[in-house]
């Protein structure tokens, strides 16, 4: 699944490539993947241009000449920017210029349409981008009875982190997924979010993770992992074996020994 380092990557890519780009049509064989019913889509949509692409956690937001589209690939997908499309795609998005925004969800997607955030339910439900906060408001938002992995993954605290980042960035800030947030000292507290930037950043600026691909179909470059799906692997620090613990619906992987 995509997170804010691949979001990042893929946006600015979109931003470059797109900007000033007029809509022309959007065409899916599965309107369940969208929030309004394709022909008011298309009419909404049709001629607006494309003012600037971003990310918003694991969104990636088409802000239009008016309104915006927020495109979510949920559990990954296989896309291009090319001036023709795909084969079996979901989902297209064709520009006046010819070129076709061409998606295969690995399993639905959503593309939502807004005349605001504040008016598109979906997105208006999501927390702070975790990048986008000062390190006050991201300390604020650690407080109470809730495991840090479960606080760091739900959306509408927190978008932008996923299972994939979670388990090095706990390793990074030396922090036990299984934590009370409101556990934490400040120092605690702002060593995370030390470890958020720079880790996201590096793998922003390395395209994103090795296993997914932009919108040219060009790989990510990032692949180290400290703890991450390492099981019984020596941990980088104190060599003690990595340990993979059931906490909550999934798993987490932790050096038990330097994270606490």
């Amino acid at each position: 699944m995509p997170e804010w380092p691949e979001l990042r990557a893929w946006s600015g890519q979109a931003q470059q490539a797109l900007q000033g780009a007029a809509l022309d049509r959007i065409e899916t064989q599965n309107e369940k993947m969208l929030n309004l019913p394709l022909e008011a889509l298309n009419a909404a949509v049709r001629g607006r241009r494309v003012r600037q692409v971003r990310n918003m956690g694991k969104w990636m937001l088409f802000e239009l000449d008016e309104g915006l589209l927020g495109l979510n690939f949920n559990m990954g997908a296989d896309f291009c920017l090319d001036r023709r499309p795909m084969e079996n795609t979901r989902l297209q998005v064709f520009f006046a210029d010819g070129r076709v925004f061409s998606i295969r969800f690995w399993f639905l997607g959503y593309l939502v349409y807004g005349r605001s955030l504040a008016l598109c339910p979906a997105l208006a439900s999501l927390g702070p981008d975790c990048m986008a906060l000062s390190k006050e408001d991201f300390c604020a938002l650690l407080k109470g009875r809730r495991s840090l992995k479960n606080l760091l993954l739900d959306q509408h605290t927190l978008c932008g982190i996923g299972n994939f980042y979670l388990h090095d960035l706990l390793f990074l800030a030396g922090l036990h997924p299984a934590r009370q947030a409101g556990s934490l000292s400040q120092a605690e507290k702002e060593g995370l979010f030390e470890a958020m930037h720079a880790l996201f950043e590096r793998a922003a600026a390395q395209g994103g993770a090795a296993y997914e691909h932009d919108l040219f179909f060009q790989s990510g470059h990032y692949r180290q992992s400290f703890v991450g799906y390492k099981e019984r692997q020596a941990c980088p620090r104190c060599g003690a074996p990595i340990e993979k613990i059931k906490l909550g619906a999934s798993h987490v992987y932790l050096c038990a020994n330097c994270q606490h």
